[in-house]
């Protein structure tokens, strides 16, 4: 005689960047993987942004990430069914001349531009996190769990508010 037992759902491991990302996305991701345990990543910033992440190193930074996230949580690696990494572009699949002088040190996104007092940091960063996401294009599995990566076009503010520029107060309300 067959026993009823409970089949475990697998996980999606969701890999955002911030809070803000798993409250808009939450009920949207529960529907598109409706089979699903989804369970939220919050990696506090872009690591594909992070001075110290390369394209080398990238794949190892989120392996960290998931034996961080496994050593808090209840679930296993072989729980994990995929990981799904949602990154924001920033605007690093434009051109250099996209990069103008402004007056303040964080980057300011207009809609043709964007703009820092030293635009020679956003047309290094660009190259930095560009040559990232194109080496995650290519990665197909992390640690032996499925992998993919879906970009934003801008960041999420931009994508679901028609918002740029929202500092992380004005991201949580």
């Amino acid at each position: 005689m067959a026993t009823n037992k409970p089949v475990l759902k697998k996980v999606v491991l969701l890999l955002v960047e911030g809070f803000s990302d798993r409250h808009a996305l939450k009920k949207i991701m529960q529907r598109i993987y409706m089979n699903r345990m989804i369970v939220f990543e919050v990696t506090k910033g872009d690591i594909t942004s992070d001075k110290t992440v390369k394209k080398e190193n990238v794949e190892n930074v989120i392996k960290d990430i998931i034996k961080r996230h496994l050593s808090q949580s209840k679930y296993r690696k072989s729980d994990i069914w995929e990981i799904v990494h949602l990154i924001d572009t920033d605007g690093v699949f434009t051109p250099d001349s996209v990069a103008v002088e402004g007056d303040t040190k964080e980057f300011y996104y207009k809609p043709t531009t964007i703009s820092c007092e030293k635009p020679e940091r956003i047309i290094k960063r660009n190259a930095d996190k560009r040559d990232i996401l194109n080496h995650l294009l290519t990665v197909r599995d992390i640690g032996g769990i499925p992998y993919t990566a879906y970009y934003m076009s801008c960041n999420l503010d931009h994508v679901l508010y028609n918002e740029q520029n929202l500092n992380d107060d004005e991201k949580i309300s």
